[in-house]
């Protein structure tokens, strides 16, 4: 009778030990992962090691637009590939940094235990981030600012191309002067000049 119950105690036992393994092996996620790669314009990397446009070696951070706070960091590979955890929320700003040069994104909302593939942050993203973060300044909910038909609008390359020759000079477009001035003409278009409105004088012959 000893036997059965101490088999009995041994195969709960075993149970036990399986069960609380599963849980450490595969815990419940809280939270989801961003991942993408960061590219900078052709031209900008002067070292022959490196393939491409992608940016190695960049500190990559994920803020959060409502607090400034970063909220997770990693760095980018040889090819410029990351992939990052983060909390459940959002959007976020993803910003890239290397010796000077800066890169962002607008990131999606994030739910837990899915896996968000941004695809590449570059200098079209990061015109469009930064429109988006005066757009969030003026009062305008991150979740409501839609970076496709900012990218779309006819407009946006003249931002664009400032942008992308500010990050080709080694730069930080956030602190540029033609950039911000560039985002103002965006979001407020200067009012063109008209020309004068030109007047008739009319008479009449009374005869």
């Amino acid at each position: 009778m000893s036997k059965k119950r101490n088999l009995i105690f041994l195969s709960l036992l075993i149970l036990s030990v399986l069960l609380l393994s599963s849980c450490f092996l595969n815990p419940t996620p809280t939270e989801g992962i961003l991942k993408g790669q960061v590219i900078v314009p052709e031209g900008t990397l002067k070292s022959k090691d490196l393939t491409g446009q992608a940016l190695p070696d960049a500190t990559v951070n994920i803020i959060d637009l409502s607090t400034g706070a970063i909220i997770a960091t990693t760095v980018t590979d040889a090819n410029g590939y990351y992939q990052v955890s983060v909390p459940p929320g959002g959007p976020y700003l993803l910003v890239a940094i290397k010796d000077g040069m800066k890169l962002e994104q607008l990131t999606c909302s994030v739910e837990v235990g899915i896996e968000y593939d941004l695809g590449t942050a570059d200098c079209t993203t990061t015109a469009a981030a930064l429109i988006a973060q005066a757009m969030i300044d003026a009062g305008d909910n991150p979740a409501d600012i839609d970076c496709a038909a900012i990218i779309a609008d006819p407009n946006f390359s003249d931002v664009s191309s400032i942008v992308c020759a500010t990050i080709k000079a080694g730069g930080d477009p956030t602190v540029s002067a033609a950039v911000l001035q560039a985002i103002e003409d965006f979001l407020k278009p200067p009012t063109p000049n008209l020309p004068p409105t030109p007047s008739y004088t009319v008479s009449f012959d009374s005869q």
